[in-house]
């Protein structure tokens, strides 16, 4: 089930340009109420900074396909009827096809100030399924959040519980980072670089949860089936998966629950294939065996002092990607241009790189295929097929072929969840998936990591051992890292 919060009738009355009758003058009758539903949440979605645009931090990123589908508008007209909402630049101004990003978008500071009266405010608002367009109450939802057609062995609540309380508390921790900076653009999370929310969005994000808290008792805790086979949010402002961590802690800091995650999950997974394949895993196993020692080697390498960004650089060779030091990858970003020149030329890198790519080559030459419009496409170990890139059902073009990363991506992320959907069965009070781990009450873990070896021999017919870690969301969350040198 989708779910919104619905602030159409709250912001109406705090700005007048969204009125339905203004809405009329500007573009007609016809529409009218679909193009004022979507024009608030163009405002919510102005006011969370959920997709911040990329070189101007106060701006946010929509396509003119959500605007002209959104408002349903062609492209000559659909300016006219958000001016009065955003300031954005004129005519083709402001965005670029070769950097993907699109033009700036702002709230006028009229529609920003509404916004922000209404998200802090007391009043819980209505919230709306939508694929029905009507008002649900908590006691109207199903209780289980997962979708019933895949019939899983376990549930998750419909509705993860929080308190007004939990949130206000977490407002104020964060809130005191600001202080603490006297800079209410610093980033929450330094480790994530630019990809990181800053303290200002965090605390409208944390608002918006308040509502949904207030409106709902909790969380929206619903999910989705993805093309990989993972369970993901439908819910894009408000769900557990879509928050950081860092605000996730602070808002699950006295739930009592524990956040469990499969350590190093997709290496674990390319080892074992190794060993049941017969391709080389030398370096793999080292990596699983001395990871810390790996990444301080990586660091010294690099100059990076942030760990979560040489995992992900790492993690990044499993999905098929490479050394390159080029400033428009994503790893570059992540380590700078020169870190990445350095960890290109680490001799212990290379072996690692070499043996990965040999060993990605082997697991998608093994892994079945089915043929869709004359193209062979794997099939992961759930039974999903990788389908062709949306708009090409008729044909498969060369471009529009599934890349080498998301063959790999997708095979991996199969073998992923047949171990998670097993420890899943026999988890006690699983309250919310989280891709490659959950949230749970606390519990002993080697049954659940016997399970998913047991059910993994079983199905793939080679055993895939994972370790769990397991973090209780009571840990004090630690002060963000307010220094300004990255590397």
């Amino acid at each position: 089930m989708r779910l919104r919060l619905d602030t159409t009738a709250a912001l109406v009355e705090k700005i007048p340009s969204l009125h339905i009758d203004a809405i009329r003058d500007r573009a007609g009758r016809k529409f009218a109420p679909v193009r004022q539903a979507y024009l608030a949440e163009l405002i919510e979605l102005g006011y969370s900074r959920r997709r911040r645009h990329k070189t101007q931090s106060a701006a946010f990123s929509v396509s003119a396909v959500e605007l002209i589908e959104g408002l349903h508008a062609p492209s000559e007209t659909y300016p006219a009827i958000i001016a009065p909402i955003l300031e954005f630049p004129p005519g083709k101004q402001g965005f670029s096809i070769e950097q993907r990003q699109t033009k700036p978008y702002r709230l006028r500071p009229e529609v920003e100030t509404a916004a922000h009266e209404v998200f802090t405010g007391c009043s819980a608002l209505p919230v709306v399924c939508r694929d029905t367009g009507r008002e649900v109450m908590p006691e109207q939802l199903p209780t289980n959040g997962l979708p019933a057609d895949l019939a899983l062995p376990f549930t998750v609540p419909s509705i993860l519980p929080l308190r007004v309380s939990d949130v206000d508390r977490a407002i104020d921790r964060v809130r005191e980072w600001i202080a603490q900076t006297g800079n209410d653009y610093a980033l929450l999370n330094r480790e994530k670089g630019d990809d990181s929310m800053t303290l200002a969005d965090a605390v409208r994000r944390l608002y918006i949860v308040r509502q949904w808290v207030q409106s709902l008792g909790g969380l929206p805790n619903f999910y989705t089936l993805q093309q990989t086979g993972r369970l993901g949010p439908t819910e894009a402002t408000a769900h557990v998966l879509t928050l950081p961590s860092t605000l996730r802690r602070l808002l699950l800091a006295r739930s009592g629950l524990c956040d469990f995650d499969v350590k190093a999950c997709h290496w674990s997974i390319l080892s074992a294939v190794g060993h049941a394949l017969g391709f080389p895993t030398e370096h793999m196993d080292d990596y699983l065996a001395h990871r810390d020692e790996w990444h301080g080697h990586l660091a010294n390498v690099t100059g990076c002092r942030y760990e979560s960004r040489i995992k992900r650089v790492l993690l990044s060779l499993l999905n098929g990607g490479t050394l390159s030091s080029s400033p428009m990858t994503e790893n570059a970003k992540a380590l700078g241009v020169f870190g990445m020149q350095r960890l290109s030329a680490d001799e212990r890198t290379q072996c690692l790189y070499r043996e990965v790519r040999h060993g990605l080559k082997a697991l998608l030459k093994a892994c079945q295929r089915a043929t869709v419009n004359g193209e062979r496409l794997p099939v992961n170990a759930l039974g999903l097929t990788l389908e062709p890139a949306e708009g090409s059902r008729k044909s498969v073009e060369k471009s529009a072929r599934p890349s080498f990363q998301q063959e790999c991506a997708h095979v991996l992320v199969g073998i992923e969840q047949v171990a998670i959907r097993a420890m899943a069965e026999k988890v006690t009070g699983l309250q919310a998936l989280c891709y490659d781990g959950w949230i749970s009450p606390p519990q002993d873990t080697r049954p659940l990591e016997d399970h998913a070896r047991d059910v993994t021999t079983r199905v793939l017919g080679y055993p895939v051992s994972v370790s769990l870690t397991v973090e209780p969301f009571s840990t004090l969350v630690p002060d963000p890292d307010l220094d300004a040198a990255d590397f």
